[in-house]
């Protein structure tokens, strides 16, 4: 079987996902690295997109682009020592943000926090590559990003990547990103899945809880990608919901499992995988552009897409958890 890894956008992921490639698996290498360049680029109509294409084995193959090192050590004097330990870390970061609010993300805050803070914060997971966990993480000096990635089991053959890059200036954190998924290990395959583990994981970030902690979404987009007749064995066509929230200074994008009932597309944002990117809402000049829907690229308004207004579906999905999204066939018939 052929694993076909996630393409490494040089524009960020909300600017279009145009290759067939992303919609046949997430990648399990440094996931990262692709919001790193929502923090290193604006956003264009132009998007260039380098594919790549692996081997599946028994466990995801790990590959570094050139301009990445990696340390193998990082002095810090609270380095977790074994799996378990790190695992509990990371379920209690996630479980409450790190006990604060978006912008800030896991307990580190754009502008606030220091680039040797958010290293300190990397090093404690220390690294690993064992059966039960691999950690990963490092700095591209050029691009002014520190990274780390994780991928471990956390369900029944269900195993979790959980990317986070943060992009500096100087010596302050401008943005963090974070993105999410899960694939089940099945018979020397990896299968992008969803499951109820990872609703209890990520239940903090997800679409009800963010719209009444947060309220209305400034924007909301929506954007698919009709099935490619020359790609049948495609196993998870997407359907992504972003909620864009300037002022607060972040953005959330729900990855969702797309299937077609009748006339139209449909998606559940209760199963769907989260990705974030935060900065300092008084980044005005650097993020002023994500305003505008045309950098959107190819995503559509949620009134465009849907039957619903932007304030009615506030209104709906607020209150529930297992409302799905329909967008008719129609509207993506020239994408």
């Amino acid at each position: 079987m052929t694993l076909h890894q996630k393409p490494v956008w040089k524009l960020p992921l909300i600017c279009g996902r145009n290759s067939i490639e992303m919609q046949k698996m997430k990648r399990t290498t440094p996931i990262i690295l692709i919001l790193a360049t929502f923090l290193i680029v604006n956003c264009s109509p132009q998007l260039t997109v380098d594919s790549v294409t692996a081997t599946a084995t028994s466990q995801p193959a790990i590959t570094m682009t050139p301009d990445i090192t990696i340390h193998p050590t990082l002095a810090s004097p609270l380095v977790l020592q074994q799996s378990d330990e790190i695992k509990a870390k990371l379920f209690s970061l996630l479980k409450n943000n790190g006990g604060c609010q978006l912008p800030c993300l896991l307990g580190n805050t754009p502008e606030r926090t220091t680039k040797q803070e958010i290293q300190n914060f990397f090093s404690q997971f220390g690294l690993l590559d064992t059966d039960e966990m691999r950690i990963l993480r490092g700095d591209s000096y050029t691009d002014r990003v520190s990274w780390a990635h994780f991928f471990f089991p956390y369900s029944t053959n269900t195993y979790l990547t959980l990317g986070v890059t943060a992009r500096y200036e100087e010596d302050q954190i401008e943005g963090i990103g974070m993105e999410t998924f899960s694939q089940l290990h099945s018979d020397d395959s990896w299968i992008l899945t969803w499951n109820s583990s990872y609703t209890d994981l990520m239940a903090y970030y997800l679409l009800p809880q963010i719209l009444t902690s947060y309220g209305r979404p400034f924007q909301i987009f929506v954007k698919t990608i009709p099935d490619d007749p020359q790609h049948p064995d495609v196993s998870f066509n997407s359907l992504y919901l972003v909620l864009f929230y300037p002022d607060q200074g972040f953005y959330l994008k729900y990855d969702m499992k797309r299937v077609i009932v009748d006339d139209k597309y449909v998606g559940c944002p209760a199963k769907s995988f989260v990705d974030i990117i935060v900065w300092s809402p008084d980044n005005k000049d650097g993020f002023k552009k994500w305003t505008e829907p045309y950098y959107f690229g190819d995503y559509k308004s949620v009134a465009e897409a849907t039957s619903l207004s932007g304030d009615e579906f506030y209104e709906t999905f607020k209150e529930q958890s297992i409302g799905c999204i329909e967008t008719p066939l129609e509207v993506w018939a020239n994408q």
